[in-house]
């Protein structure tokens, strides 16, 4: 059985491979902005939660950089749009 798990877990990894390498520059550039987002959100939620001195110094700071890549997320997302409406 453990032969099948391993072709499942290939498969979907082929899949996963295949999607990100067939997107388009437009998507690639969404996808990397949308990510640094989440993992910026990610690195606030787990700050808060640990809690303490750290998140005493740094939650702050991390919002602020939240709040800074979401409007250059936006912008971005915003200038794909234009461009794609321009008909680049």
């Amino acid at each position: 059985m453990v032969g099948v798990e391993a072709n499942v877990f290939t498969n979907s990894f082929e899949i996963i491979l295949g999607v990100f390498f067939n997107m388009g520059f437009e998507q690639i550039i969404l996808f990397v902005a949308l990510a640094v987002v989440a993992v910026i959100l990610g690195w606030g939620v787990l700050t808060m939660a640990r809690g303490g001195d750290y998140n005493v110094k740094n939650s702050n700071r991390i919002m602020r950089y939240r709040i800074i890549f979401q409007a250059i997320a936006l912008i971005v997302i915003l200038g794909l749009m234009w461009f794609r409406r321009q008909g680049g």
